[in-house]
């Protein structure tokens, strides 16, 4: 269904997001949103939106409930914390 790989601490799943997610206009580069991630120590994930312009103004989209439901979106991608993609046993 969806393909994902491995980047850095995180499971990237292309052309992918889910919907509950909290905005962050301020945050425009991926890198920059997955450090945003990674220090809020509620972030289970996020949502990168390459689209130009972005959706609602906003590149970064940080999910804080786990339970995600994940849909196929172009230019998106969804980035799920994987700590077996940070060890590379995954």
């Amino acid at each position: 269904m969806y393909v994902a790989k491995c980047a850095g601490n995180y499971e990237v799943f292309v052309e992918s997001n889910a919907e509950g997610a909290t905005p962050y206009q301020q945050i425009t580069d991926l890198e920059d949103c997955a450090a945003l991630c990674d220090n809020m120590l509620t972030c289970v994930a996020f949502d990168f939106d390459r689209n130009t312009p972005p959706y609602k103004g906003a590149n970064c989209w940080i999910h804080t409930d786990a339970n995600i439901v994940m849909k196929s979106q172009p230019s998106v991608d969804h980035h799920v914390k994987h700590p077996e993609c940070l060890t590379g046993t995954h």
